[in-house]
């Protein structure tokens, strides 16, 4: 049979060390998530930011195949709003 050298109650300085070990252990697995959780964040605001300028890039192209092409190869959708067919109504 197994026995415990210490009893596990409130006075003992061994449920006060372990306790401060799980509280600890707790906030650094916080820490952890929380900074992963950041910088997720932060690479899909660059990535948007980047998508954002090269789609005003490709919009700000003169003529409409280029704009077009551009936009294609970027594999953004091409709005109905760009075609020539609908820009006389």
């Amino acid at each position: 049979m197994l026995t415990i050298p210490f009893k596990a109650t409130e006075e003992s300085p061994w449920f006060a060390f372990a306790g401060s070990l799980v509280v600890v252990g707790m906030l650094v697995l916080f820490y952890s998530v929380v900074s992963g959780a950041v910088q997720a964040g932060e690479l899909r605001r660059q990535a948007q930011a980047s998508q954002t300028t090269a789609t005003l890039r490709c919009n700000a192209l003169p003529n409409w195949s280029d704009k077009n092409d551009c936009l294609k190869e970027m594999g953004t959708k091409v709005s109905a709003q760009q075609s020539p067919l609908f820009a006389s109504r």
